[in-house]
């Protein structure tokens, strides 16, 4: 009865260990530029899914409801900053990420963006 109980105690905590190393993690800007440059991501905010592609000449196009926006983005220190015309205003987000997922952090607060990232253009 005790190596039951011992086998599932050490079962749980695999468990446990294995969802800890699957959370992501805050990424540098390094890491984001690496991550981004040439490789879009696809999420679903609101019940809508959309896409969006990051060309390394600093351009990036996202892509919602069959509309594409096209737009720039940078890295500025650790953080991923967009800027979509008419407006001149940069918004920038903190980022997080683990293997092939990633999510946008808004800097002033606001819904985090979950998505998944895919290599190349997939608009």
């Amino acid at each position: 009865m005790v190596c039951v109980r011992v086998l599932g105690c050490l079962a749980g905590m695999f468990v446990l260990m294995a969802s800890v190393a699957a959370e992501e993690r805050a990424l540098t800007g390094a890491e984001i530029r690496t991550a981004l440059s040439g490789n879009t991501v696809e999420g679903v905010q609101d019940g809508v899914a959309w896409k969006q592609y990051f060309d390394p000449n600093g351009q990036t196009t996202y892509v919602s409801g069959g509309r594409a926006s096209p737009g720039r983005w940078s890295v500025r220190g650790d953080k991923y900053c967009s800027q979509w015309p008419p407006s001149e205003r940069w918004d920038c987000y903190g980022m997080t990420g683990e293997e092939d997922r990633m999510t946008f952090v808004p800097v002033g607060g606001g819904a985090d963006w979950p998505v998944r990232m895919f290599t190349g253009n997939r608009l």
